[in-house]
């Protein structure tokens, strides 16, 4: 009997995704990975999913969204997700101002370290505890202590790192 050469036998999946598979052997037409997408609706169209909404209620009219960030804490029921509109950081579940007199037009930049979260727009600084609330001053990162100007916190190795124009400023190494 003759032998068949090896072949390969796929499906057509074009409607559905394709997940914990190798690129190397899924097909072109494949999507590897898809949240919020239909593919059945409109033949060769991805479209969004229906169904979104606005979390709680409008938290600012005609101010647009200059940061969204989520608060991620060792005790999970504390985690938070705020959005600074206008002058004011927002929690934007119960849809009240937790923090006010930003500046008006700054992009508020985040980052969470020590269960603490920073807030730098290059005006001002904030922190956040689950325990302390919003704060100007102290905390466990100091607050106080970032240079004026300083946008983009970010943590990396330990430590929090924050630019001012054309330099890079970082923390000491946390000892407790």
């Amino acid at each position: 009997m003759a032998r068949l050469p090896d072949t390969t036998k796929w499906r057509d999946i074009s409607a559905g995704n394709i997940q914990k598979v190798s690129s190397d052997i899924t097909i072109p037409n494949a999507v590897p990975f898809s949240i919020n997408l239909l593919f059945d609706k409109v033949i060769g169209e991805a479209i969004s999913r229906e169904g979104t909404n606005i979390i709680g209620s409008q938290l600012s009219a005609g101010n647009p969204c200059l940061g969204l960030f989520q608060h991620l804490d060792s005790v999970a029921a504390s985690n938070k997700l705020f959005a600074v509109f206008g002058t004011s950081i927002y929690d934007v579940i119960s849809g009240a101002a937790v923090a006010t007199s930003l500046t008006a037009s700054a992009d508020a930049n985040f980052a969470t370290f020590l269960n603490t979260t920073i807030m730098l727009n290059g005006s001002e600084k904030r922190g956040y505890t689950a325990a302390g609330g919003w704060f100007a001053t102290g905390g466990a990162l100091d607050i106080d202590g970032a240079p004026s100007g300083a946008k983009f916190p970010i943590e990396f190795k330990d430590r929090v790192y924050a630019a001012v124009t054309d330099q890079l400023y970082y923390t000491n190494t946390p000892t407790g």
